[in-house]
């Protein structure tokens, strides 16, 4: 159980589910664009959408678990600048990114090709680093939350 009444159910019995920081996340291997992956989150969760990391510290937290899932470099997150380029919000609500983002080396690129952020990387010294990607262009793993 999780939430701030420790009255919502997370299914941790099952290998990707994960509570972290109070918050129930689902892990899903299969590979998706950006969209898809969107959509997928509503059916596992009654208000599922894509992980939104609110701090530095979730953040890494997230990316440290989805490696230790799957080790895939890249995973699908919550955070478009598509509204306003070089603006990076919270898909769900448009609300401002409340951390500094952890840039890649080099990111982000894209300009107004690349409006979806992902985590990158499966070194250990790059945790939780992000970078900009086109949203349709590939289709790669994501994280979901349960939101509350």
């Amino acid at each position: 159980y999780h939430g701030s009444n420790c009255d919502t159910h997370c299914p941790t019995s099952e290998p990707n589910y994960h509570v972290i920081d109070n918050t129930c996340y689902y892990f899903e291997t299969a590979l998706k664009t950006y969209d898809d992956a969107k959509q997928n989150c509503n059916t596992k969760f009654p208000q599922g959408k894509l992980s939104e990391p609110k701090s530095l510290s979730s953040n890494k937290k997230l990316h440290q678990v989805a490696l230790s899932i799957k080790d895939y470099r890249y995973w699908w997150i919550g955070i478009t600048d598509k509204r306003s380029e070089g603006n990076w919000v919270y898909d769900s609500n448009g609300a401002s990114v409340t951390f500094s983002i952890p840039w890649y080396s080099g990111e982000p690129n894209g300009g107004s090709s690349e409006n979806c952020l992902q985590y990158w990387s499966t070194s250990k010294n790059r945790i939780g680093q992000l970078g900009d990607i086109g949203c349709s262009s590939v289709a790669w793993p994501s994280i979901c939350e349960q939101s509350v």
